[in-house]
């Protein structure tokens, strides 16, 4: 292993692993409705998959910032 990424704060490890929860859910808010709804039986806001990531992502991110930080 390279002697500078060990020399590396844990803080950029946290920031790394939050711009990739952020990158996720800017992937997921742009996924189309046909796409998230499909298979459901109806179109209600608790279906919503994109809701049910989102809020799982903001609890990750929360975790990462109080324990890594």
């Amino acid at each position: 292993m390279k002697q500078w990424l060990l020399e590396l704060p844990l803080v950029w490890a946290v920031i790394i692993t939050i711009i990739g929860y952020l990158g996720m859910i800017v992937w997921i808010c742009s996924r189309p409705q046909k796409y998230i709804y499909a298979g459901s039986p109806d179109q209600k806001k608790w279906r919503d998959l994109r809701l049910w990531s989102v809020l799982l992502m903001i609890i990750q991110i929360v975790i990462y910032v109080m324990l890594g930080i």
